[in-house]
């Protein structure tokens, strides 16, 4: 169902999926999986490694697990078909329940990562940098003022793209 390909040869408009169809944030972690939709992120090339950076604020459940297991696994699906389902897993807590069967999502796990069985894209990370954002590195405030009102800065993982999978067509 699923092509493992060189991260680089993959042809995604990443300011579209991201930005626009938003994107999937998972965590595996003794068994325990849980999602969320991130519309913030960047793909590109760093320390000679191509990596994803994704941006999660300390109340999502899913950072207790990418902290635990320091990987993530982002999965793109198809924005239009799954909107109420990406708005659901990004507004309500897995602390509380199983967020993926809830929307009826499923998924199966691939070594140390989870993946999502509607995604058509998956990419595997391994953190190789994790920092915050802090008020005072804020240049330009009106980001501050539009973003972190209260104060609760998002954590940066920077992720080293370990595995790139795409949906073949049938």
């Amino acid at each position: 169902m699923f092509k493992k390909v060189n991260p680089y040869e993959l042809k995604e408009n990443f300011f579209e999926q991201i930005g626009n169809n938003w994107a999937l944030i998972t965590a595996l972690d003794k068994g325990q999986v849980n999602t969320m939709t991130a519309s913030w992120g960047t793909v590109g090339v760093l320390w000679h490694e191509p990596v994803f950076i994704t941006f999660i604020r300390d109340q999502r459940y899913t950072r207790e697990l990418i902290e635990n297991t320091k990987k993530y696994t982002v999965t793109f699906v198809d924005g239009n078909t799954y909107r109420k389902e990406l708005t659901y897993l990004g507004t309500t807590s897995g602390r509380d329940e199983d967020k993926l069967a809830h929307v009826g999502f499923d998924y199966e796990i691939h070594g140390d990562f989870a993946h999502i069985h509607q995604g058509l894209l998956h990419i595997d990370c391994e953190i190789i940098y994790a920092g915050k954002f802090r008020e005072e590195q804020f240049l330009d405030t009106d980001y501050l003022d539009q973003n972190y009102q209260n104060k609760d800065f998002s954590n940066v993982y920077i992720g080293k793209i370990v595995g790139a999978y795409v949906r073949e067509e049938k």
